[in-house]
């Protein structure tokens, strides 16, 4: 059907370009204008009406195709055979509601950009813009029309921000910021947005994006240790160069030195951090005197080296990398809930097995910390660099 309609629509431009071309119409329109036989009618209408008839004709095409939005029906008006001028008003005249839709959409997504709803403008933006954009270029090529590679480059641009911002987000949506880098490169015009737009999705592919080395610093200035970790930590998952995933381990490991020397008061915002450790802590204490008290029979010396052996793997873990930007990251609340819990388990070992138990599998704990402190470091970063 719509084959049949462009067909139509072609053969009437063609059938009309031909009859105006002839000299017989022009001369049956001269006789009709005679026939008239209105004194305000004579051969300079005649004269007019050849300047004006190809705006008539066009008019009601023109009209239909912005009542409908039809780039199809715009870009068949290319097909009547007047002046270049003529034709291009007639597109333009008929091509603007396509303009007002692209530039409602772009001024739509600039505000939800701006409001930080990301999550909605990555769902809507790659097939709403895209396929304005499609419609207006067919109508208006941008190769033409400046008008419209303007458009196109605003909307390019909106797309790259919106990937930006999505980056910084706590767990980004990789196939949603993928799919906006992509588009953003297809419809950007300028040489250099493309350039730029490519530069971004590269860094977003290695990780190299994710760490702004100067937020960073000001936040370590600030003591947020745990928040830097934490960006330190989702970065390293995406980044693919060993000298940058050399520098974030490094990094991380200075955060775990501050932190372990209690030298400065961490203010990160709503991290569980050491209520982590401590749950653990508190867990495995629970979890042993349980052992201790179901291993009763044991000689005193075999069940003291078992229990320091075992105090020695949550002193390990604590300190290990995947613990820093893992557990202490949790929200402040669960690590509190995970302490009680911790302590919600040290009652009920003490209920089932009694007080002298608890009491050797806590004092086993902060004795094999304090002495083993220096060598749990060592085997938790011999652990990470494996």
């Amino acid at each position: 059907m719509k084959c049949v309609r462009e067909r139509l629509w072609r053969e009437a431009a063609r059938a009309w370009g031909l009859a105006l071309e002839h000299k017989a119409f022009w001369a049956h329109v001269d006789h009709r204008v005679r026939a008239l036989a209105d004194r305000t009618l004579d051969e300079s209408t005649v004269d007019g009406m050849r300047k004006t008839f190809a705006r008539a004709l066009l008019g009601p095409q023109v009209a239909l195709a912005a009542v409908r939005g039809d780039a199809a029906l715009v870009d068949l008006v290319g097909e009547w055979p007047f002046d270049a001028d003529v034709v291009a008003d007639a597109r333009t005249l008929a091509a603007q509601p396509l303009v007002d839709r692209m530039k409602a959409l772009i001024g739509e997504f600039g505000d939800l950009l701006d409001q930080r709803q990301l999550d909605v403008m990555a769902r809507r933006a790659p097939a709403e813009l895209v396929e304005a954009a499609r419609r207006l270029d067919r109508a208006l090529p941008y190769g033409r029309h400046p008008g419209t590679a303007r458009l196109r480059e605003q909307a390019a641009i909106l797309m790259n921000n919106c990937a930006l911002a999505m980056m910084d987000q706590r767990r980004p949506d990789r196939l949603r910021i993928t799919a906006l880098f992509a588009e953003a490169e297809r419809l950007a015009v300028d040489e250099s947005t493309k350039t730029t737009v490519r530069a971004n999705f590269e860094s977003f592919e290695d990780g190299s994006a994710d760490v702004d080395l100067g937020s960073i610093k000001k936040m370590l200035a600030r003591g947020q240790f745990l928040a830097v970790a934490g960006l330190l930590g989702q970065a390293r998952k995406t980044i693919r160069d060993p000298r940058k995933r050399r520098e974030i381990d490094e990094l991380l490991r200075e955060i775990r030195d501050i932190r372990s020397s209690g030298s400065r008061y961490d203010l990160s915002p709503g991290r569980s951090g050491f209520l982590a450790s401590t749950a653990l802590c508190l867990i495995h204490t629970a979890l042993v005197a349980l052992l201790v008290g179901a291993l009763d029979g044991w000689a005193p010396i075999v069940m003291a080296i078992g229990v320091a052996v075992l105090a020695f793997l949550p002193c390990v873990t604590i300190q290990r990398r995947w613990f820093l930007i893992g557990p202490m990251q949790w929200p402040k609340e669960v690590g509190a809930l995970s302490v009680l819990a911790g302590l919600g388990g040290l009652v009920w070992a003490f209920l089932v097995v009694g007080v002298m138990p608890v009491v050797i599998s806590v004092v086993a704990f902060l004795a094999t910390w304090v002495i083993t402190w220096r060598t749990s470091r060592t085997i938790a970063d011999w652990w990470d660099e494996r």
